[in-house]
């Protein structure tokens, strides 16, 4: 048996098991209840599938997830979104014996276009969720978007004694 294949089933084990991989330490400005949720879609193959990803636990180690398959080529995701932001929602108020105070959603593969839509349609699914889920709640929670661009422009340049100079093509920072 490999040292490294040996390994990796144990941390599979443990993981199954509802043990941490690995611990982060986040500053006093990340509520202790707050929720990261990642969304991507991927148009490749037959139909367009939606990657959700939410944190469960206080060290954010811990993953509820799930897929969502829609019709090819769709970048905004559907009313299933929705359901499984309540799944999430039911994981974490299982951990913590409460429903998160924040949110901070990670939305990658939007070009400038379609932000608007994405705050439109997705937040408002985000929205739906909390309104039905925190129905006795006096205070609804925080919530923030991140949206990766699409296409990103941005370059990195080498400075070499006061003159900014492009790197060469090919390299490691262009």
């Amino acid at each position: 048996m490999n040292l490294s294949v040996a390994s990796n089933i144990l941390r599979q084990i443990n993981s199954k098991l509802g043990g941490d991989l690995f611990n982060l330490k986040f500053g006093k400005e990340l509520y202790e209840r707050t929720m990261l949720i990642g969304i991507d879609v991927c148009h490749s193959g037959p139909q367009s599938i939606v990657g959700f990803c939410a944190t469960v636990n206080q060290t954010r180690s811990q993953y509820y997830s799930e897929k969502i398959i829609q019709k090819k080529g769709q970048e905004i995701v559907s009313s299933p979104l929705k359901d499984a932001i309540k799944r999430a929602l039911g994981c974490f108020a299982e951990i913590h014996g409460d429903y998160p105070e924040h949110f901070i959603i990670y939305r990658d593969g939007v070009g400038d276009a379609m932000r608007r839509q994405v705050l439109l349609e997705e937040v408002s699914q985000l929205k739906t969720a909390i309104n039905e889920t925190y129905n006795t709640a006096k205070t609804k929670p925080f919530v923030t978007v991140i949206v990766v661009n699409k296409r990103i422009t941005q370059r990195f340049f080498i400075e070499e004694n006061g003159i900014l100079k492009n790197p060469p093509q090919g390299s490691l920072i262009d």
